[in-house]
């Protein structure tokens, strides 16, 4: 029971009436999807599932899913591919194992993040259909802690997109 029947008529609709379409990619934090496909969402130390709505940004079908979704609607004629949480959740996750060293390798977040959207940047880079990233407000103070556990590094990700926009909410602060 989609919201919209046919999303590629959706934007054929918009086209017409002079709108640019930017459609938006929920990447990591995908509700549905983690419920029907546990196997791709988080695991704790212990190996439980934790069922939080969240895949694992290090599952490599989380990330192919997330690149099929990007085909598709490049393929439905958007003008612009808008990534959202295309990082590693920071709430609530005590024992969560990622399988990574983050100790050893501080940055292994960041690596993960950064070659996920240099993989999406050259799928819409070569359909001429600019990449956007909605980033973490937080990140933009530069700290360490913050961009290490997010993964998300806003130099590096803007080798790989055409825009950066940081989530600002006054809860934050």
């Amino acid at each position: 029971d989609p919201p919209i029947r046919s999303y590629q008529r959706a934007v054929r609709f918009a086209h017409e009436r002079g709108i640019r379409v930017t459609a938006r990619v929920s990447c990591f934090n995908d509700q549905l999807v983690s419920k029907h496909h546990a196997s791709m969402g988080i695991k704790g130390v212990s190996g439980h599932q934790y069922r939080n709505g969240w895949l694992n940004p290090m599952d490599e079908r989380a990330q192919a899913y997330v690149a099929d979704l990007v085909r598709e609607v490049i393929g439905f004629g958007v003008d612009e591919v808008q990534l959202d949480y295309v990082r590693f959740p920071v709430l609530g996750m005590k024992n969560i194992d990622f399988g990574l060293d983050t100790r050893k390798e501080p940055r292994a977040k960041v690596e993960v993040i950064t070659k996920f959207v240099e993989r999406i940047h050259a799928i819409t880079h070569a359909h001429d259909v600019p990449l956007s990233l909605d980033v973490f407000g937080v990140i933009a103070f530069g700290k360490k802690v913050d961009i290490q556990n997010l993964g998300q590094d806003p130099a590096e990700l803007s080798k790989h997109a055409e825009f950066l926009s940081a989530m600002v909410y006054p809860s934050h602060y």
